[in-house]
């Protein structure tokens, strides 16, 4: 370990003793998305925080839809402070940063297109929501960081969450091994590899390997791919609005949050 990583890690672990840890002047938060398909994917995220006042009133930031290439990414920064990280320990010991103020994630994918021009063919969609609270010290629940609600798609987040000092690392990935273009064109699974890893006070992410967090089934929730003929075949959980938005419905989970060493 560099004596720069050190340095980070001894100082948060050392303030989480009083709670809240102060987040240097220049640290930045942020929440990455990487198109490791094969196919391109358009792409757009919300994330949300509570602002510590009287009030409580949310604020979400909002990652338009953008045409990611395979290989390609995106990147928000998140206002300083609007994440304030503690440092918490799992039943084994080992320390996480979470925070508090985090409300959510919600992600939502498009892939398959005929033509530049043409409609998306399948929406996929996952939320990620805040189930550590607002305590410190020792987490009482498993080591697992990431369960499945009942709502497909949403997952509660109970250990590692977005914080200022990290960087959020969401990766688009098929579920599949070996999965062809003709299997994607038709709606094959998507898997969502989410890691995170401190960011330095320069805003530049630490040397090492990031945390794992976990690997989240990413629902179909709509599919409409028509024929030559003009007909078409559609599989909806949920609705989605012409502007790529999801509406929630109910259904129980088609995936689970895998084991978080799986994440990379």
């Amino acid at each position: 370990m560099s004596f720069r990583v050190f340095r980070s890690v001894a100082r948060a672990a050392a303030l989480a003793a009083g709670g809240l840890v102060c987040v240097d002047a220049h640290a930045l938060g942020r929440v990455v998305l990487f198109n490791e398909l094969p196919v391109e994917a358009r792409c757009g995220f919300n994330v949300a925080f509570i602002r510590d006042d009287p009030l409580a009133w949310s604020v979400e930031l909002t990652q338009e839809l953008v045409v990611l290439q395979p290989g390609g990414s995106v990147r928000m920064d998140l206002p300083l402070q609007a994440m304030p990280a503690q440092v918490r320990l799992s039943p084994s010991g080992a320390p996480h940063l979470y925070s508090g103020a985090f409300e959510h994630v919600e992600l939502v994918c498009h892939t398959t297109r005929e033509a530049a021009a043409g409609p998306w063919r399948h929406v996929y969609s996952a939320r990620f929501d805040n189930g550590s609270g607002s305590g410190s010290g020792s987490d009482s629940s498993s080591d697992s960081v990431g369960v499945a609600q009942d709502w497909l798609g949403c997952y509660t987040l109970s250990r590692e969450t977005p914080t200022d000092l990290t960087e959020w690392r969401m990766r688009l990935r098929p579920a599949l091994d070996q999965v062809t273009l003709e299997e994607m064109r038709f709606g094959a699974p998507i898997d969502l590899h989410v890691s995170s890893r401190m960011v330095a006070s320069d805003g530049s992410p630490l040397a090492g390997a990031p945390t794992p967090v976990g690997v989240y089934r990413m629902p179909l929730e709509a599919s409409d791919l028509s024929d030559a003929s003009g007909d078409s075949s559609s599989s909806s959980s949920l609705d989605s609005n012409q502007d790529g938005s999801i509406v929630n419905g109910h259904a129980q989970m088609n995936g689970n949050g895998a084991h978080p060493g799986a994440a990379t």
